[in-house]
C-alpha cells in the first residue's frame, strides 16, 4: 500500500469538517454545540457528567458548552440528588432547543447519506465495524 493512513484519515477529516461547518454556520451553532443537541435529542434529562461523558469531554469543557447553550435558550439545567445522594444538575432542551436538535438530526442524516451513498449495507456495517476497531486501537494504552 502506497497511500499512508494518516493522510487519507486527515483527508477524510477534513472533508467532513468542512461540510459539517457548512451545517453549524446554517444553524448558527458553535461546533460543539451539534453534538449535545443529538445527544438530548435521545437521552433529554441526563445530568452534566453522563453528558460530558457520552460526549467525550470533560466536565469543565461541558459546562462552558452548557452555560453558552442555556444562554443561547437551547437547554435548562435543573438541580437534582444523585443515587448516592450528591447534587447533580439534569440538562434538557428547550421548546428552540427541541426544534434545533431536530435540525440538527435532519441535517446529519442527509450528511451521513451523502458519506455513504452508493455502499450497501454490509458496507456500511464493515465501515462502522472498522472505525470501532480503529477507535480501541488509538484508546488502547499501547505505545507507539
Amino acid at each position: 500500500m502506497n497511500e499512508k493512513f494518516f493522510l487519507k484519515l486527515l483527508e477524510l477529516s477534513a472533508a467532513h469538517a468542512k461540510r459539517s461547518q457548512i451545517i453549524f454556520e446554517k444553524l448558527n451553532l458553535s461546533n460543539a454545540q451539534p453534538k449535545v443537541l443529538y445527544i438530548l435529542r435521545t437521552i433529554d434529562g441526563c445530568t452534566q457528567k453522563e453528558l460530558a461523558s457520552v460526549c467525550k469531554v470533560t466536565p469543565p469543557s461541558m459546562t462552558s458548552i452548557l452555560n453558552n447553550m442555556e444562554k443561547a435558550n437551547f437547554i435548562y439545567r435543573e438541580k437534582t440528588l444523585t443515587n448516592n445522594g450528591k447534587h447533580a444538575h439534569r440538562v434538557y432542551l428547550t421548546k428552540k432547543g427541541k426544534i434545533t436538535a431536530e435540525e440538527v438530526y435532519s441535517e446529519f442524516e442527509k450528511l451521513e447519506n451523502l458519506c455513504l451513498k452508493g455502499f450497501s449495507d454490509e458496507e456500511k456495517l464493515h465501515v462502522f465495524e472498522i472505525f470501532e476497531k480503529i477507535t480501541e486501537n488509538l484508546n488502547s494504552r499501547s505505545d507507539l
